[in-house]
């Protein structure tokens, strides 16, 4: 009886902590909630602002498919001019080998100059920026988990109401329970004299048949 009311008592406290979790968790939700959306907002604002760095990103790509023939153009006709220049030997041709040399000088410049500006290029290029696809995911993790909040509040308050139900039934099992117990107490003493009379009556019972011995031996 004594292992039944403390076993009693102590499913009424673990019922009695179970409620207060659950309203600990029922509690913490719309905070959850708007740290998730938060979240989602922040995230969003950071997706607006990649996207920009990808169409950039494609931007420069463009530029530099652009930029790659002319480059190749130049360096052909830096070339021409060259081998140009080369074939005016004669004295009266100075004049125009001077001029082509000239070209031949322009040239160089611009190509030197259009190869540096597609090296900067293709370094701004050389890291892809992280696809869109993976804030995607996070903002679908994030509104995901808003729903599976706003789905398990209400099933944690109906949850919540059967325990406080079944709490309201705890103090009359505990009261039965050390009823039970003090009527069990109670009724020790008179068990324990009805065991004495009993525990009286085998030893006498035992020692009967040494009675009986010692009238037959007296008669």
């Amino acid at each position: 009886k004594e292992t039944q009311v403390a076993d009693t008592k102590k499913k009424a406290a673990d019922a009695q902590a179970y409620k207060q979790k659950l309203e600990g968790e029922i509690a913490a939700i719309p905070g959850q909630i708007e740290a998730l959306k938060k979240s989602a907002a922040e995230t969003q604002a950071k997706r607006k602002a990649h996207a920009e760095i990808i169409k950039k990103h494609e931007q420069t790509v463009a530029q530099v498919k652009q930029l790659e023939p002319r480059i190749v153009q130049l360096e052909t006709d830096h070339q021409a001019l060259i081998a140009e220049a080369a074939k005016l030997t004669a004295p009266e041709q100075a004049p125009k080998k001077a001029e082509t040399d000239r070209k031949a000088g322009q040239k160089k410049n611009e190509l030197d100059t259009q190869r540096g500006q597609l090296d900067g290029l293709k370094k701004a290029v050389a890291a892809a920026p992280q696809p869109l696809v993976e804030f995607d995911t996070q903002i679908k993790a994030a509104n995901d988990q808003i729903t599976s909040l706003n789905g398990a509040k209400p099933a944690k308050e109906k949850e919540l109401a059967g325990v406080k139900k079944a709490l309201e039934g705890w103090p009359k099992q505990i009261a039965d329970a050390e009823k039970q117990l003090a009527e069990a107490r109670a009724a020790v003493p008179a068990a324990q004299q009805k065991l004495d009379a009993l525990r009286a009556r085998l030893a006498w019972a035992q020692k009967y048949p040494t009675f009986l011995k010692a009238a037959q031996f007296n008669v």
